[in-house]
């Protein structure tokens, strides 16, 4: 990439030539990191609405948080903590490559699984749950799963926020698997 900038010069014109190459990365990789995560690749919250919202589809939407990512970041500290984020992560994109992921927050990431997607949420949140293993050490994950499954006519950023409301009511009644309730809305 270069600009050009034409210069009137003692009536004649002179063309000047000036390299853009490095403005033209920047911009990309600016426009990349605004979208997508570095560290998981998974996207942020408005892409990841944007990448949904192009299929008029309806399926399950899920908010994934790892309970206790805290204290393995306390004591194992933060590549371990971040490795098992990535290994519950890994676990979704491999099991279901039609899913579309995006971060949430440092410990939790959202999930859109389209309809034509075989789904069993007791089955996938036991995958989740399944203990794994880093330098001979065993890790259990300890994952809770709030989702909504989509109706006609819904709203994916409304469904992604019921999602989340079913996290949160996970959290508060220490069960770790629950569907969004209208009563939560209220």
């Amino acid at each position: 990439w270069v600009a050009l900038f034409v210069i009137r010069y003692k009536g004649k014109f002179l063309l000047h030539l000036k390299d853009r190459s490095e403005l033209v990365a920047t911009r990309r990789l600016n426009r990349q990191l605004s979208t997508q995560d570095p560290h998981t690749g998974s996207l942020y919250r408005e892409a990841f609405l944007s990448q949904i919202g192009k299929e008029p589809v309806h399926g399950t939407v899920c908010c994934v948080r790892i309970c206790n990512y805290q204290r393995i970041n306390e004591i194992w500290g933060t590549a371990v903590a971040n490795l098992v984020f990535m290994e519950i992560l890994s676990r979704v994109m491999s099991e279901m490559e039609s899913a579309v992921c995006s971060k949430h927050s440092t410990d939790s990431f959202n999930v859109f699984i389209p309809p034509n997607t075989p789904f069993d949420v007791e089955a996938f949140y036991a995958m989740l749950n399944e203990p794994f293993h880093f330098n001979a050490r065993q890790f259990f994950s300890n994952v809770a799963l709030g989702y909504y499954i989509e109706k006609e006519g819904d709203d994916h950023a409304h469904s992604l926020n019921k999602a989340e409301m079913a996290i949160m009511d996970v959290l508060a009644d220490r069960v770790r698997l629950a569907e969004f309730r209208e009563d939560l809305a209220r």
